[in-house]
């Protein structure tokens, strides 16, 4: 990830933590929980997948992530922590993982239904598409995922 996403990302995840009325330890403390919640409801039993121990999250973690002075990108799990901490609708947590290059799950999957929709989902990962063209990528597959649940449905 670039320093520019990087940087991008940390307005939005401090925006949300604000607009949450968060503090850093607030957030650090409240993600930490959800990791470990999801990490033991995983259980135990070796998996290679799964990592040894939950990850930390301190409350300067999160001031690296809001100033955009990470070395990487985040994870998909601590992404989908912090916007369920900060209790972000559908739409902000799609745009926190587009911003950190991680396209939703249910935009891959509409997107890989074909050729072209794979060919758009691509050059959208790859251009570093910026929030508003993020935002109306994700309306028009909230859409085409409703349409496919509502056909679902009238089938069964």
């Amino acid at each position: 990830m670039d320093e520019k996403s990087l940087i991008a990302l940390g307005r939005r995840i401090r925006s949300l933590r604000e607009g949450a009325g968060l503090t850093q330890i607030d957030l650090a403390y409240a993600t930490q929980a959800v990791l470990h919640r999801d990490w033991a409801s995983q259980g135990r039993g070796g998996r290679r997948d799964r990592p040894s121990r939950p990850p930390s999250i301190g409350h300067t973690y999160i001031s690296r992530i809001e100033n955009g002075k990470l070395p990487h990108s985040l994870s998909t799990p601590t992404l989908l922590a912090i916007a369920e901490v900060v209790g972000a609708d559908l739409t902000a947590r799609h745009e926190l993982l587009w911003l950190a290059g991680k396209p939703p799950e249910d935009f891959l999957e509409v997107m890989g239904a074909s050729p072209e929709g794979r060919e758009l989902a691509r050059a959208i990962v790859e251009t570093d598409a910026q929030p508003p063209t993020l935002k109306a990528a994700t309306k028009v597959v909230r859409k085409a995922s409703e349409r496919k649940a509502s056909h679902e449905e009238s089938k069964s």
